[in-house]
């Protein structure tokens, strides 16, 4: 059957280090990227399947795949739990190295006017063995209009050099980009990953109420579901109120004390003076605590209504849209209460949440 009667299973025990190591490969295949340090357990909290130190449950199967000397894939991830089944499509376009559109089979393939097409679910790989260096390629996510408006898709690409014994001697990663496509060519001895990954944006309304018997603060998706919430715990007499911000994308919570620091000032002869509220959060100033996440707030005059439009950036990236807006969507009048509507990647709601819930509650008035 093909075994080889020489071969003995080694014995292998739990919580010892084991280091795995390809010592020889088929030909016109690269090596392993790297050892792999593996130990296992039959304690099913301590598994790591992430690595560097990989811990698997003593039944786990490992599966490690060899790379080709050339070629491409193409890689999706999701970073949302719901989207684990859900399979995305994806177009590509190519020409071999002499400039013409690929037609009939490629490898595992099969091309008509230089045109393939494939789905993927997160966590997903499509392997392009047939292509050598000089093909070119362009590969595009294709997303309805419904799911351009639920997604927010960036793309990078990461390129592994190899020698002529399959060693990898070099690799080179991209940064990541918001976009749906990417366009790129092979060289020799080099395989490509081009990875999209997708994050849901949310499109919702912040509604902010101060009264008497309350404070909340609440994020509303589309279809009036609350995504994001701050509810105030206590009110006291004096001194800042404790609100429960809960993420009810993820399930996290967290308390957190929120309050002003008034400051009057006089001068002149004729006493003239100045009040000036500083908003504060968890003691600190709040827009010095989200300059040091890295929030940077460009705002302007909104020129269909009366307000303000805010575009919210994250270390350089655009992060999020914030305007001023009204219960019904419509123009927004100056009421007692606030109304943004926010548009943020779920991934970056805490920040673009707490952002908002700055912009509806800072008073920074000066009276003279």
């Amino acid at each position: 059957d093909g075994t080889d009667q020489n071969d003995v299973t080694p014995v292998l025990y739990f919580d010892v280090p084991y280091l795995l190591e390809e010592i020889e490969t088929i030909e016109g295949y690269g090596k392993l990227s790297h050892p792999y340090n593996i130990t296992f357990t039959n304690n099913a909290n301590l598994v790591n399947h992430q690595g560097p130190d990989y811990i698997y449950y003593f039944s786990d199967s490992m599966h490690i795949e060899n790379w080709p000397l050339e070629g491409l894939v193409i890689e999706k991830q999701a970073s949302n739990e719901d989207d684990a089944n859900k399979e995305f499509c994806f177009r590509i376009t190519a020409k071999d190295n002499e400039g013409n559109l690929l037609n009939g089979k490629n490898g595992d393939d099969t091309f008509v006017n230089g045109v393939a097409e494939f789905t993927l679910k997160p966590g997903q790989q499509k392997q392009f063995w047939g292509f050598k260096k000089g093909y070119s390629y362009t590969v595009k996510e294709i997303l309805s209009g419904e799911e351009g408006n639920t997604y927010t898709t960036t793309v990078s690409y990461e390129i592994f050099e190899i020698d002529e014994d399959g060693n990898k001697v070099n690799s080179r990663m991209s940064d990541p980009e918001e976009n749906t496509e990417h366009s790129g060519e092979l060289t020799s001895h080099s395989y490509e990953i081009v990875r999209f990954i997708n994050d849901r944006t949310v499109v919702g309304n912040l509604t902010t109420t101060k009264t008497f018997a309350g404070n909340t603060d609440k994020l509303t998706d589309e279809d009036k579901n609350i995504v994001y919430e701050a509810k105030m715990l206590k009110q006291p007499i004096l001194g800042a109120m404790e609100f429960e911000f809960i993420n009810h994308i993820t399930g996290q919570s967290g308390v957190h004390k929120v309050g002003h620091t008034v400051t009057t000032e006089t001068s002149g002869l004729f006493e003239f003076f100045s009040i000036k509220s500083s908003f504060k959060y968890d003691g600190e100033n709040i827009w010095d605590y989200l300059h040091d996440q890295g929030i940077r707030n460009d705002s302007s005059i909104a020129g269909d209504r009366i307000g303000m439009s805010y575009h919210i950036s994250l270390k350089g990236k655009d992060m999020a849209e914030i305007a001023t807006a009204s219960p019904d969507g419509g123009n927004g009048l100056i009421t007692g209460a606030s109304w943004l509507k926010v548009t943020a990647a779920e991934e970056d709601i805490d920040l673009a949440f707490l952002t908002a819930f700055s912009i509806a509650r800072t008073d920074q008035s000066f009276y003279d």
